[in-house]
């Protein structure tokens, strides 16, 4: 991040205040700002960055004051919001409200904050509880700066004063989290996140270390305890007093506490609920929990790769299979992960026989029913007229599974494999009756052959 110049400019585009950090850029390109928002504003096309010639600019609105960054160089633009940002959130703490009056009652203790806000273009002090330590005001005046600058300006721990004695010491921690849910129209959740933050108040006297442990999955992998309830944190952000090395080595979030009140850190949780099949394992990075419905009590996997179970089905559907098999090695992602229709990878690859070969390899369960009709992947390519995959998954198929109106093995009266009821379908094309009479137990060919008369309806 670099930036040349700050300016503070009312409605009408007329500069209440500027700073100028590096001279690089003319402070009269500031006049090209206001003509170039209208513009934009008329062909209803408002951009967060706005250029003319060389100079870029960077603003945004704030009440009825625009502040506006100006550079030449290929700055981070993230950087240079997020503290524009963080100068209105300063110059509220000082004013109360930061309106056009405020700034032109207050305009020297504006230039003051701007001076220690940044330095030459780059973000210096931006603690307003720092910055109140020497920068000091009553009403619109501005008191004489003390002799000496706080150490905590220049102070490794610049968020904590030296100094601070309480009678009693206290720390009340307070977690609070909101949860996202994506539910379909039965009901079932399909998919769900949680952010969360940790607000922090201190009132410890001194220089205290703190450490806070959190039941993060790789903490626990770690220290050899991954038998316990753990969750994955994601987009994890601390406050600047969190010792990043020592988290990032052994997930300790170890601390010196800013005085009083502050966020700790914020972090977010995705989950991907799926029903578990049977004949699924249960993986290292799953938490099972119980969920009660109307049939009784269903254990359920919440996996954290949401994305990658989505990728798998897809590319399975697809017919793509060195995606698929992509996917199975670098995101460790089960075979049996269901997508948000509630169905395998091995329930929709379209036929095609190699990624049916590889999902197996990697242990997808052939016997997995399909969660509206209890069709396996065997019945679901009979039904599409897949022969090779039929054949291949004949062999590994549970060919005494009930039909779709059965919940439970169960065998019909005539003897025949309960399997049998599901191919009526084939309506001229006896070959496949006769690849599964040869992998069935009681059902001979001229059997088979007899079924592949019939043309009954498959209910799905």
């Amino acid at each position: 991040m670099s930036v040349s110049a700050i300016f503070v400019l009312d409605l009408k585009g007329k500069v209440l205040i500027c700073r100028n950090y590096k001279g690089d850029v003319d402070m009269a390109e500031i006049d090209h700002f206001m003509p170039l928002l209208m513009q934009h504003e008329e062909e209803g096309l408002i951009c967060p960055v706005m250029s003319h010639g060389s100079v870029h600019f960077m603003w945004i609105k704030h009440s009825n004051l625009y502040l506006v960054a100006t550079t030449n160089k290929n700055s981070n633009a993230s950087l240079v919001y997020s503290f524009l940002y963080k100068l209105v959130e300063v110059f509220t703490e000082y004013f109360k409200e930061l309106e056009e009056e405020s700034i032109q009652d207050n305009f020297v203790v504006v230039y003051e904050l701007l001076d220690e806000l940044m330095d030459f273009g780059f973000p210096q002090t931006t603690d307003s509880k720092i910055l109140q330590e020497y920068i000091t005001q009553e009403g619109a005046k501005l008191e004489v700066a003390k002799t000496k600058v706080p150490t905590t300006v220049t102070n490794a721990v610049s968020w904590r004063s030296e100094g601070i004695k309480y009678k009693k010491n206290e720390v009340f921690i307070d977690v609070i989290e909101s949860i996202n849910v994506l539910v379909n129209a039965n009901g079932s959740v399909m998919s769900s996140d949680i952010v969360g933050s940790i607000k922090l108040k201190t009132m410890l006297s001194g220089m205290p270390e703190l450490r806070l442990g959190l039941n993060d999955r790789v903490l626990f992998a770690l220290t050899g305890r991954d038998k316990g309830k753990t969750v994955v944190m994601e987009d994890v952000k601390f406050h600047q007093c969190v010792r990043q090395s020592r988290f990032e080595s052994d997930r300790t979030i170890s601390f010196i506490p800013p005085g009083e009140e502050s966020e700790l850190m914020s972090y977010s949780i995705q989950y991907l609920l799926v029903f578990r099949n049977s004949g699924v394992e249960n993986l290292g990075d799953v938490v099972d929990l119980d969920e009660p419905n109307k049939a009784g009590r269903d254990s359920i996997m919440v996996l954290s790769q949401m994305d990658a179970g989505k990728a798998l089905t897809a590319a399975a559907a697809k017919g793509n299979t060195s995606e698929v098999q992509r996917i199975l090695e670098e995101s460790r992602v089960h075979p049996d992960t269901l997508n948000e229709f509630g169905r395998t990878a091995l329930q929709v690859m379209m036929g095609n026989s190699k990624i049916a070969s590889l999902l197996l390899e990697k242990g997808a369960n052939p016997n997995v029913q399909d969660k509206r009709g209890g069709a396996l992947p065997i019945h679901i390519a009979i039904r599409e007229n897949h022969r090779d995959v039929v054949e291949f998954l004949a062999q590994r198929s549970d060919l005494k599974h009930a039909n779709i109106r059965g919940a439970g093995d169960r065998r019909v009266e005539t003897s025949v494999p309960d399997m049998i009821d599901l191919l009526y379908i084939i309506h001229g094309w006896g070959g496949i009756l006769y690849v599964l009479a040869d992998e069935t137990v009681g059902v001979d060919k001229k059997t088979a052959s007899a079924y592949s008369s019939f043309l009954p309806m498959w209910v799905g």
